[in-house]
């Protein structure tokens, strides 16, 4: 796993970069306010030149870069390794140290940022934009104090950006891959194997079976005693605790809703919402022009091939307010819906439009509100009180012998029942256990492995979630007799007597086959429908539904000698009949892929060298290891992923 996500880590050297930038990212989320206040101030993590990089910086980006991951894929179990959350800090903070090293080179080398260029840069960048694309200086501060930021802030971070561009980034253009080396890869992975395959399952023999007679039942039955022995049984209490069932329990005042619900008045509050397709033109003449042509029926995408001077607009569930300019707006909620209106004369020149959707207002009362507004707060606040209980948890279960004085008001749930190795109960069912998959299988596998009668103790998983178990009864797993057992033993017998009979038609048709071919030997039989013929499978396309175990030995195989294998539960006949290579657009385009992914790697390693020249003429100095890792802790906990210690080794303290 820490293999995996240093590959998450470190796969585009570009990627490297935008971790300067991670406060943007920061703010984009909006994560959380009071970030700042969790670290410890007046001292840095690491010094570069007169320089510091401080906790808030550093917790910042490991924000941005654990929102990344999990964004890609990356299981949050994962995350909480402390091997994987060491190898995220570390990796977070090279990156921040190559960057400061780069604009210490910038500014060595004479390399000057204008306050121009600084704004014309905070100025495009998207998240301070308003729904018309434009900078919103408003929204820049409210985003900023939302998270702790101020101007000057956001002035150096940019401008550090700007100097790693200069001195950094670009230069990782200069990498360029051996097109022969590509070409040589591509073909490889294109090349077409055709193959006529045919699938035949167990269960789909058409063989006419005899029924079983009892002396072969008595003799299958004999032959295979531990198909037919009822599994071990436990009866166990349980209690659990989850960010769910904690969360359950959280009052959440009615003052705390209320402002909740007038701070989202806009979206409780809905008016009419109206989306609408509008052309403009300074022009009444043509604006004439447009409103015929529509009239006739033309459609949108007609419309702007006819009237390219004119400026097309289309806006889905807009308000009033949505639309700066007043008349259009006035015109565009007093239009009727699905005729062309217009021409309109509006502040700016002239427009036709036609209203395609209206959304009547709709008002959503506190009342209404208030079940939904609870269970989000309840579901933000239920890590965080989930890891403050558990202390609590632990003495309640540690003072309870019984699991019967379990305090209600921790939020753990109480179960109990019997059930077998494989999580069933003496039904078959699965049996109803607290929690998510991966606590229910570790519930399973505590119960099997904790002796009868044993005090129950807390177990806790990855995400902070927690269980005890008590196993107060055992029934050792034991034969069962014939008669019990009869319906499965003829059941088993006869799934074992149509796995024998494909094999035996299967084997039969691999031995026509061998004499011609397969599409021959399955011709005028009815089995010819199930033939796949000129099947293409490359190493990047597969067969498709085809087992590992087929697929694979697709590419050994010579073409011209049929195969049979047995794999997922049926016999498969295959057959190479040519390998030929791609055509040509097919191998290019993979060779594109490689060319550009082999070409990261060669920046992400030409920027690692350069970083580490920078370094050795500025070295980093005054790390403090013991910050560092105060700082990742807090970051973490701030996301809500817990910290797991390592497993403590035989005699040490």
């Amino acid at each position: 796993m820490i293999t995996a996500l240093r590959r998450f880590l470190v796969d585009s050297w570009f990627g490297r970069a935008l971790i300067l930038l991670c406060f943007i990212a920061f703010v984009g989320f909006g994560a959380y306010a009071g970030l700042s206040g969790s670290f410890s101030s007046g001292a840095d993590v690491v010094v570069i030149g007169h320089e510091g990089i401080t906790p808030q910086q550093l917790g910042r980006a490991i924000d941005q870069q654990v929102v990344g991951l999990e964004n890609r894929g990356i299981p949050t179990a994962a995350l909480a390794q402390p091997g994987a959350q060491q190898e995220i800090g570390q990796e977070v903070l090279r990156n921040m140290v190559i960057g400061r090293e780069a604009a210490l080179a910038a500014r060595r080398n004479g390399i000057s940022v204008s306050d121009a260029l600084i704004r014309e840069t905070v100025f495009s960048m998207p998240e301070f934009r308003n729904a018309r694309g434009q900078f919103d200086r408003q929204k820049m501060l409210t985003l900023l104090q939302r998270n702790g930021l101020d101007e000057n802030y956001l002035i150096s971070q940019t401008k550090q950006f700007l100097f790693t561009e200069a001195t950094l980034l670009g230069l990782g253009d200069s990498a360029q891959v051996p097109a022969s080396l590509t070409a040589m890869v591509a073909r490889f992975l294109t090349q077409h194997y055709v193959v006529d395959v045919i699938e035949l399952p167990f269960e789909a023999s058409t063989a006419s079976l005899p029924q079983p007679t009892e002396a072969q039942l008595h003799r299958f039955y004999d032959n295979h005693p531990a198909q037919f022995s009822a599994p071990e049984l436990r009866h166990a209490r349980i209690v659990a605790m989850t960010p769910d069932t904690v969360a359950a329990s959280l009052q959440v005042p009615d003052k705390i809703v209320h402002e909740v619900y007038v701070e989202r008045a806009r979206d409780y509050n809905q008016p009419e919402l109206r989306s609408v397709k509008v052309m403009g033109t300074s022009s009444a003449v043509q604006a004439q022009e447009i409103a015929q042509a529509w009239h006739k029926h033309a459609d949108w995408k007609e419309l702007q091939k006819r009237f390219p001077q004119a400026i097309p607009v289309s806006l889905d569930g807009a308000r009033r307010e949505d639309l700066p300019d007043a008349a259009l707006a006035k015109a565009v909620f007093a239009a009727p819906l699905g005729k062309v209106t217009g021409p309109v004369r509006t502040d700016s020149g002239w427009a036709v439009l036609l209203v395609s959707v209206i959304t009547p207002p709709h008002l959503t009362t506190e009342a209404q509100a208030k079940p939904g507004i609870i269970a989000e707060i309840q579901k933000l606040q239920g890590p965080a009180l989930l890891k403050s209980r558990a202390k609590a948890f632990q003495e309640a279960v540690a003072g309870s012998t019984n699991l019967e004085k379990i305090p209600a008001d921790l939020g753990a749930v109480p179960a109990s029942g019997r059930l077998d190795a494989q999580g069933r109960t003496e039904a078959g069912m699965p049996a109803p256990l607290p929690g998510t998959p991966t606590m229910q299988s570790a519930i399973v596998r505590q119960i099997f492995s904790q002796r009868k009668g044993a005090l129950p103790h807390v177990v806790t998983l990855a995400d902070g979630s927690a269980f005890a178990v008590l196993v107060d009864d055992v029934v050792p797993s034991h034969p069962r007799n014939f008669e019990e057992s009869q319906a499965d033993v003829r059941s088993a017998w006869l799934q074992a007597a149509r796995k024998r009979a494909q094999n035996e038609q299967a084997t039969a048709l691999l031995q026509k086959a061998k004499t011609g071919s397969l599409a021959a030997a399955v011709t005028a039989t009815p089995l010819a429908p199930q033939l796949q013929k000129d099947q293409v499978v490359t190493h990047l396309k597969s067969l498709p539904k085809a087992p590992q175990l087929v697929a694979s030995a697709l590419f050994r195989m010579k073409p011209g000698v049929p195969v049979m294998l047995e794999a997922g539960g049926a016999f498969w006949l295959l057959e190479v009949t040519a390998r030929v290579p791609a055509p040509a657009t097919e191998v290019e385009a993979v060779q594109r892929q490689l060319t550009l992914r082999q070409q990261r790697g060669m920046q992400t390693d030409l920027l690692d060298s350069l970083g580490q020249a920078y370094a050795h003429e500025v070295p980093p100095e005054k790390f403090n290891p013991a910050l560092f890792r105060q700082t990742l802790q807090n970051a973490f906990q701030q996301l809500g992923i817990a910290v797991q210690q390592p497993a403590r080794q035989a005699g040490t303290p």
